[in-house]
């Protein structure tokens, strides 16, 4: 529906073409540059977020070209946009769903959204080293790969999660086991 919608936008306001060149999830990338064209006609960008807004479950639209300026941003949806884009990679336009929406024709669920409720990801650890229980403590994904180094006895020098230390026994003489001795 997007797809279409955009389409035939584009092609009342600048011609017959091709435009988009893919759409994968919430990232619509345009054939190569034509986001640069539409940058020079803001009316005719204004049309397309408009035209893709109107379509039910779309909350918002954000433009890809404003997302390292709202890394710092107070809104929660643009902040998550920001942080998950990545120039090279991430689409022209990203497709905001609405609360319990889903953008896919696949049957399935998501952990895509910024909505709280798909944000909250239980992490279940098994092994000879797990501690058995429910741990409340916050946890991300980012997690998971310094925890189960450090139950392998290796440091991971940059990783950007924590080790679940409280989850985990770690082998001893390791930097981790050492520095949770030392807290």
């Amino acid at each position: 529906m997007i797809v279409a919608r955009v389409d035939q936008t584009l092609k009342a306001a600048l011609g017959a073409r091709k435009y988009l060149s893919a759409v994968v999830y919430t990232d619509l990338y345009f054939e190569p540059g034509v986001y640069a064209d539409l940058l020079s006609k803001p009316q005719t960008l204004k049309a397309v977020i408009d035209v893709i807004k109107d379509v039910p479950g779309i909350a918002r639209v954000l433009r890809g070209d404003q997302m390292p300026s709202l890394i710092a941003s107070k809104d929660r949806l643009e902040r998550a946009a920001a942080l998950s884009y990545y120039p090279a990679r991430s689409g022209d336009l990203i497709v905001v769903p609405k609360p319990n929406w889903i953008l896919s024709m696949a049957a399935g669920t998501t952990h895509g959204s910024a909505n709280e409720y798909d944000q909250q990801v239980p992490v279940i650890l098994m092994g000879a080293q797990v501690k058995p229980g429910v741990y409340t403590q916050a946890a991300t994904p980012a997690d998971i790969a310094p925890t189960l180094a450090a139950v392998c006895g290796l440091t991971l020098s940059k990783a950007e999660g924590r080790v679940l230390n409280e989850a985990v026994t770690l082998p001893t003489g390791t930097r981790s086991e050492q520095a949770s001795a030392a807290r």
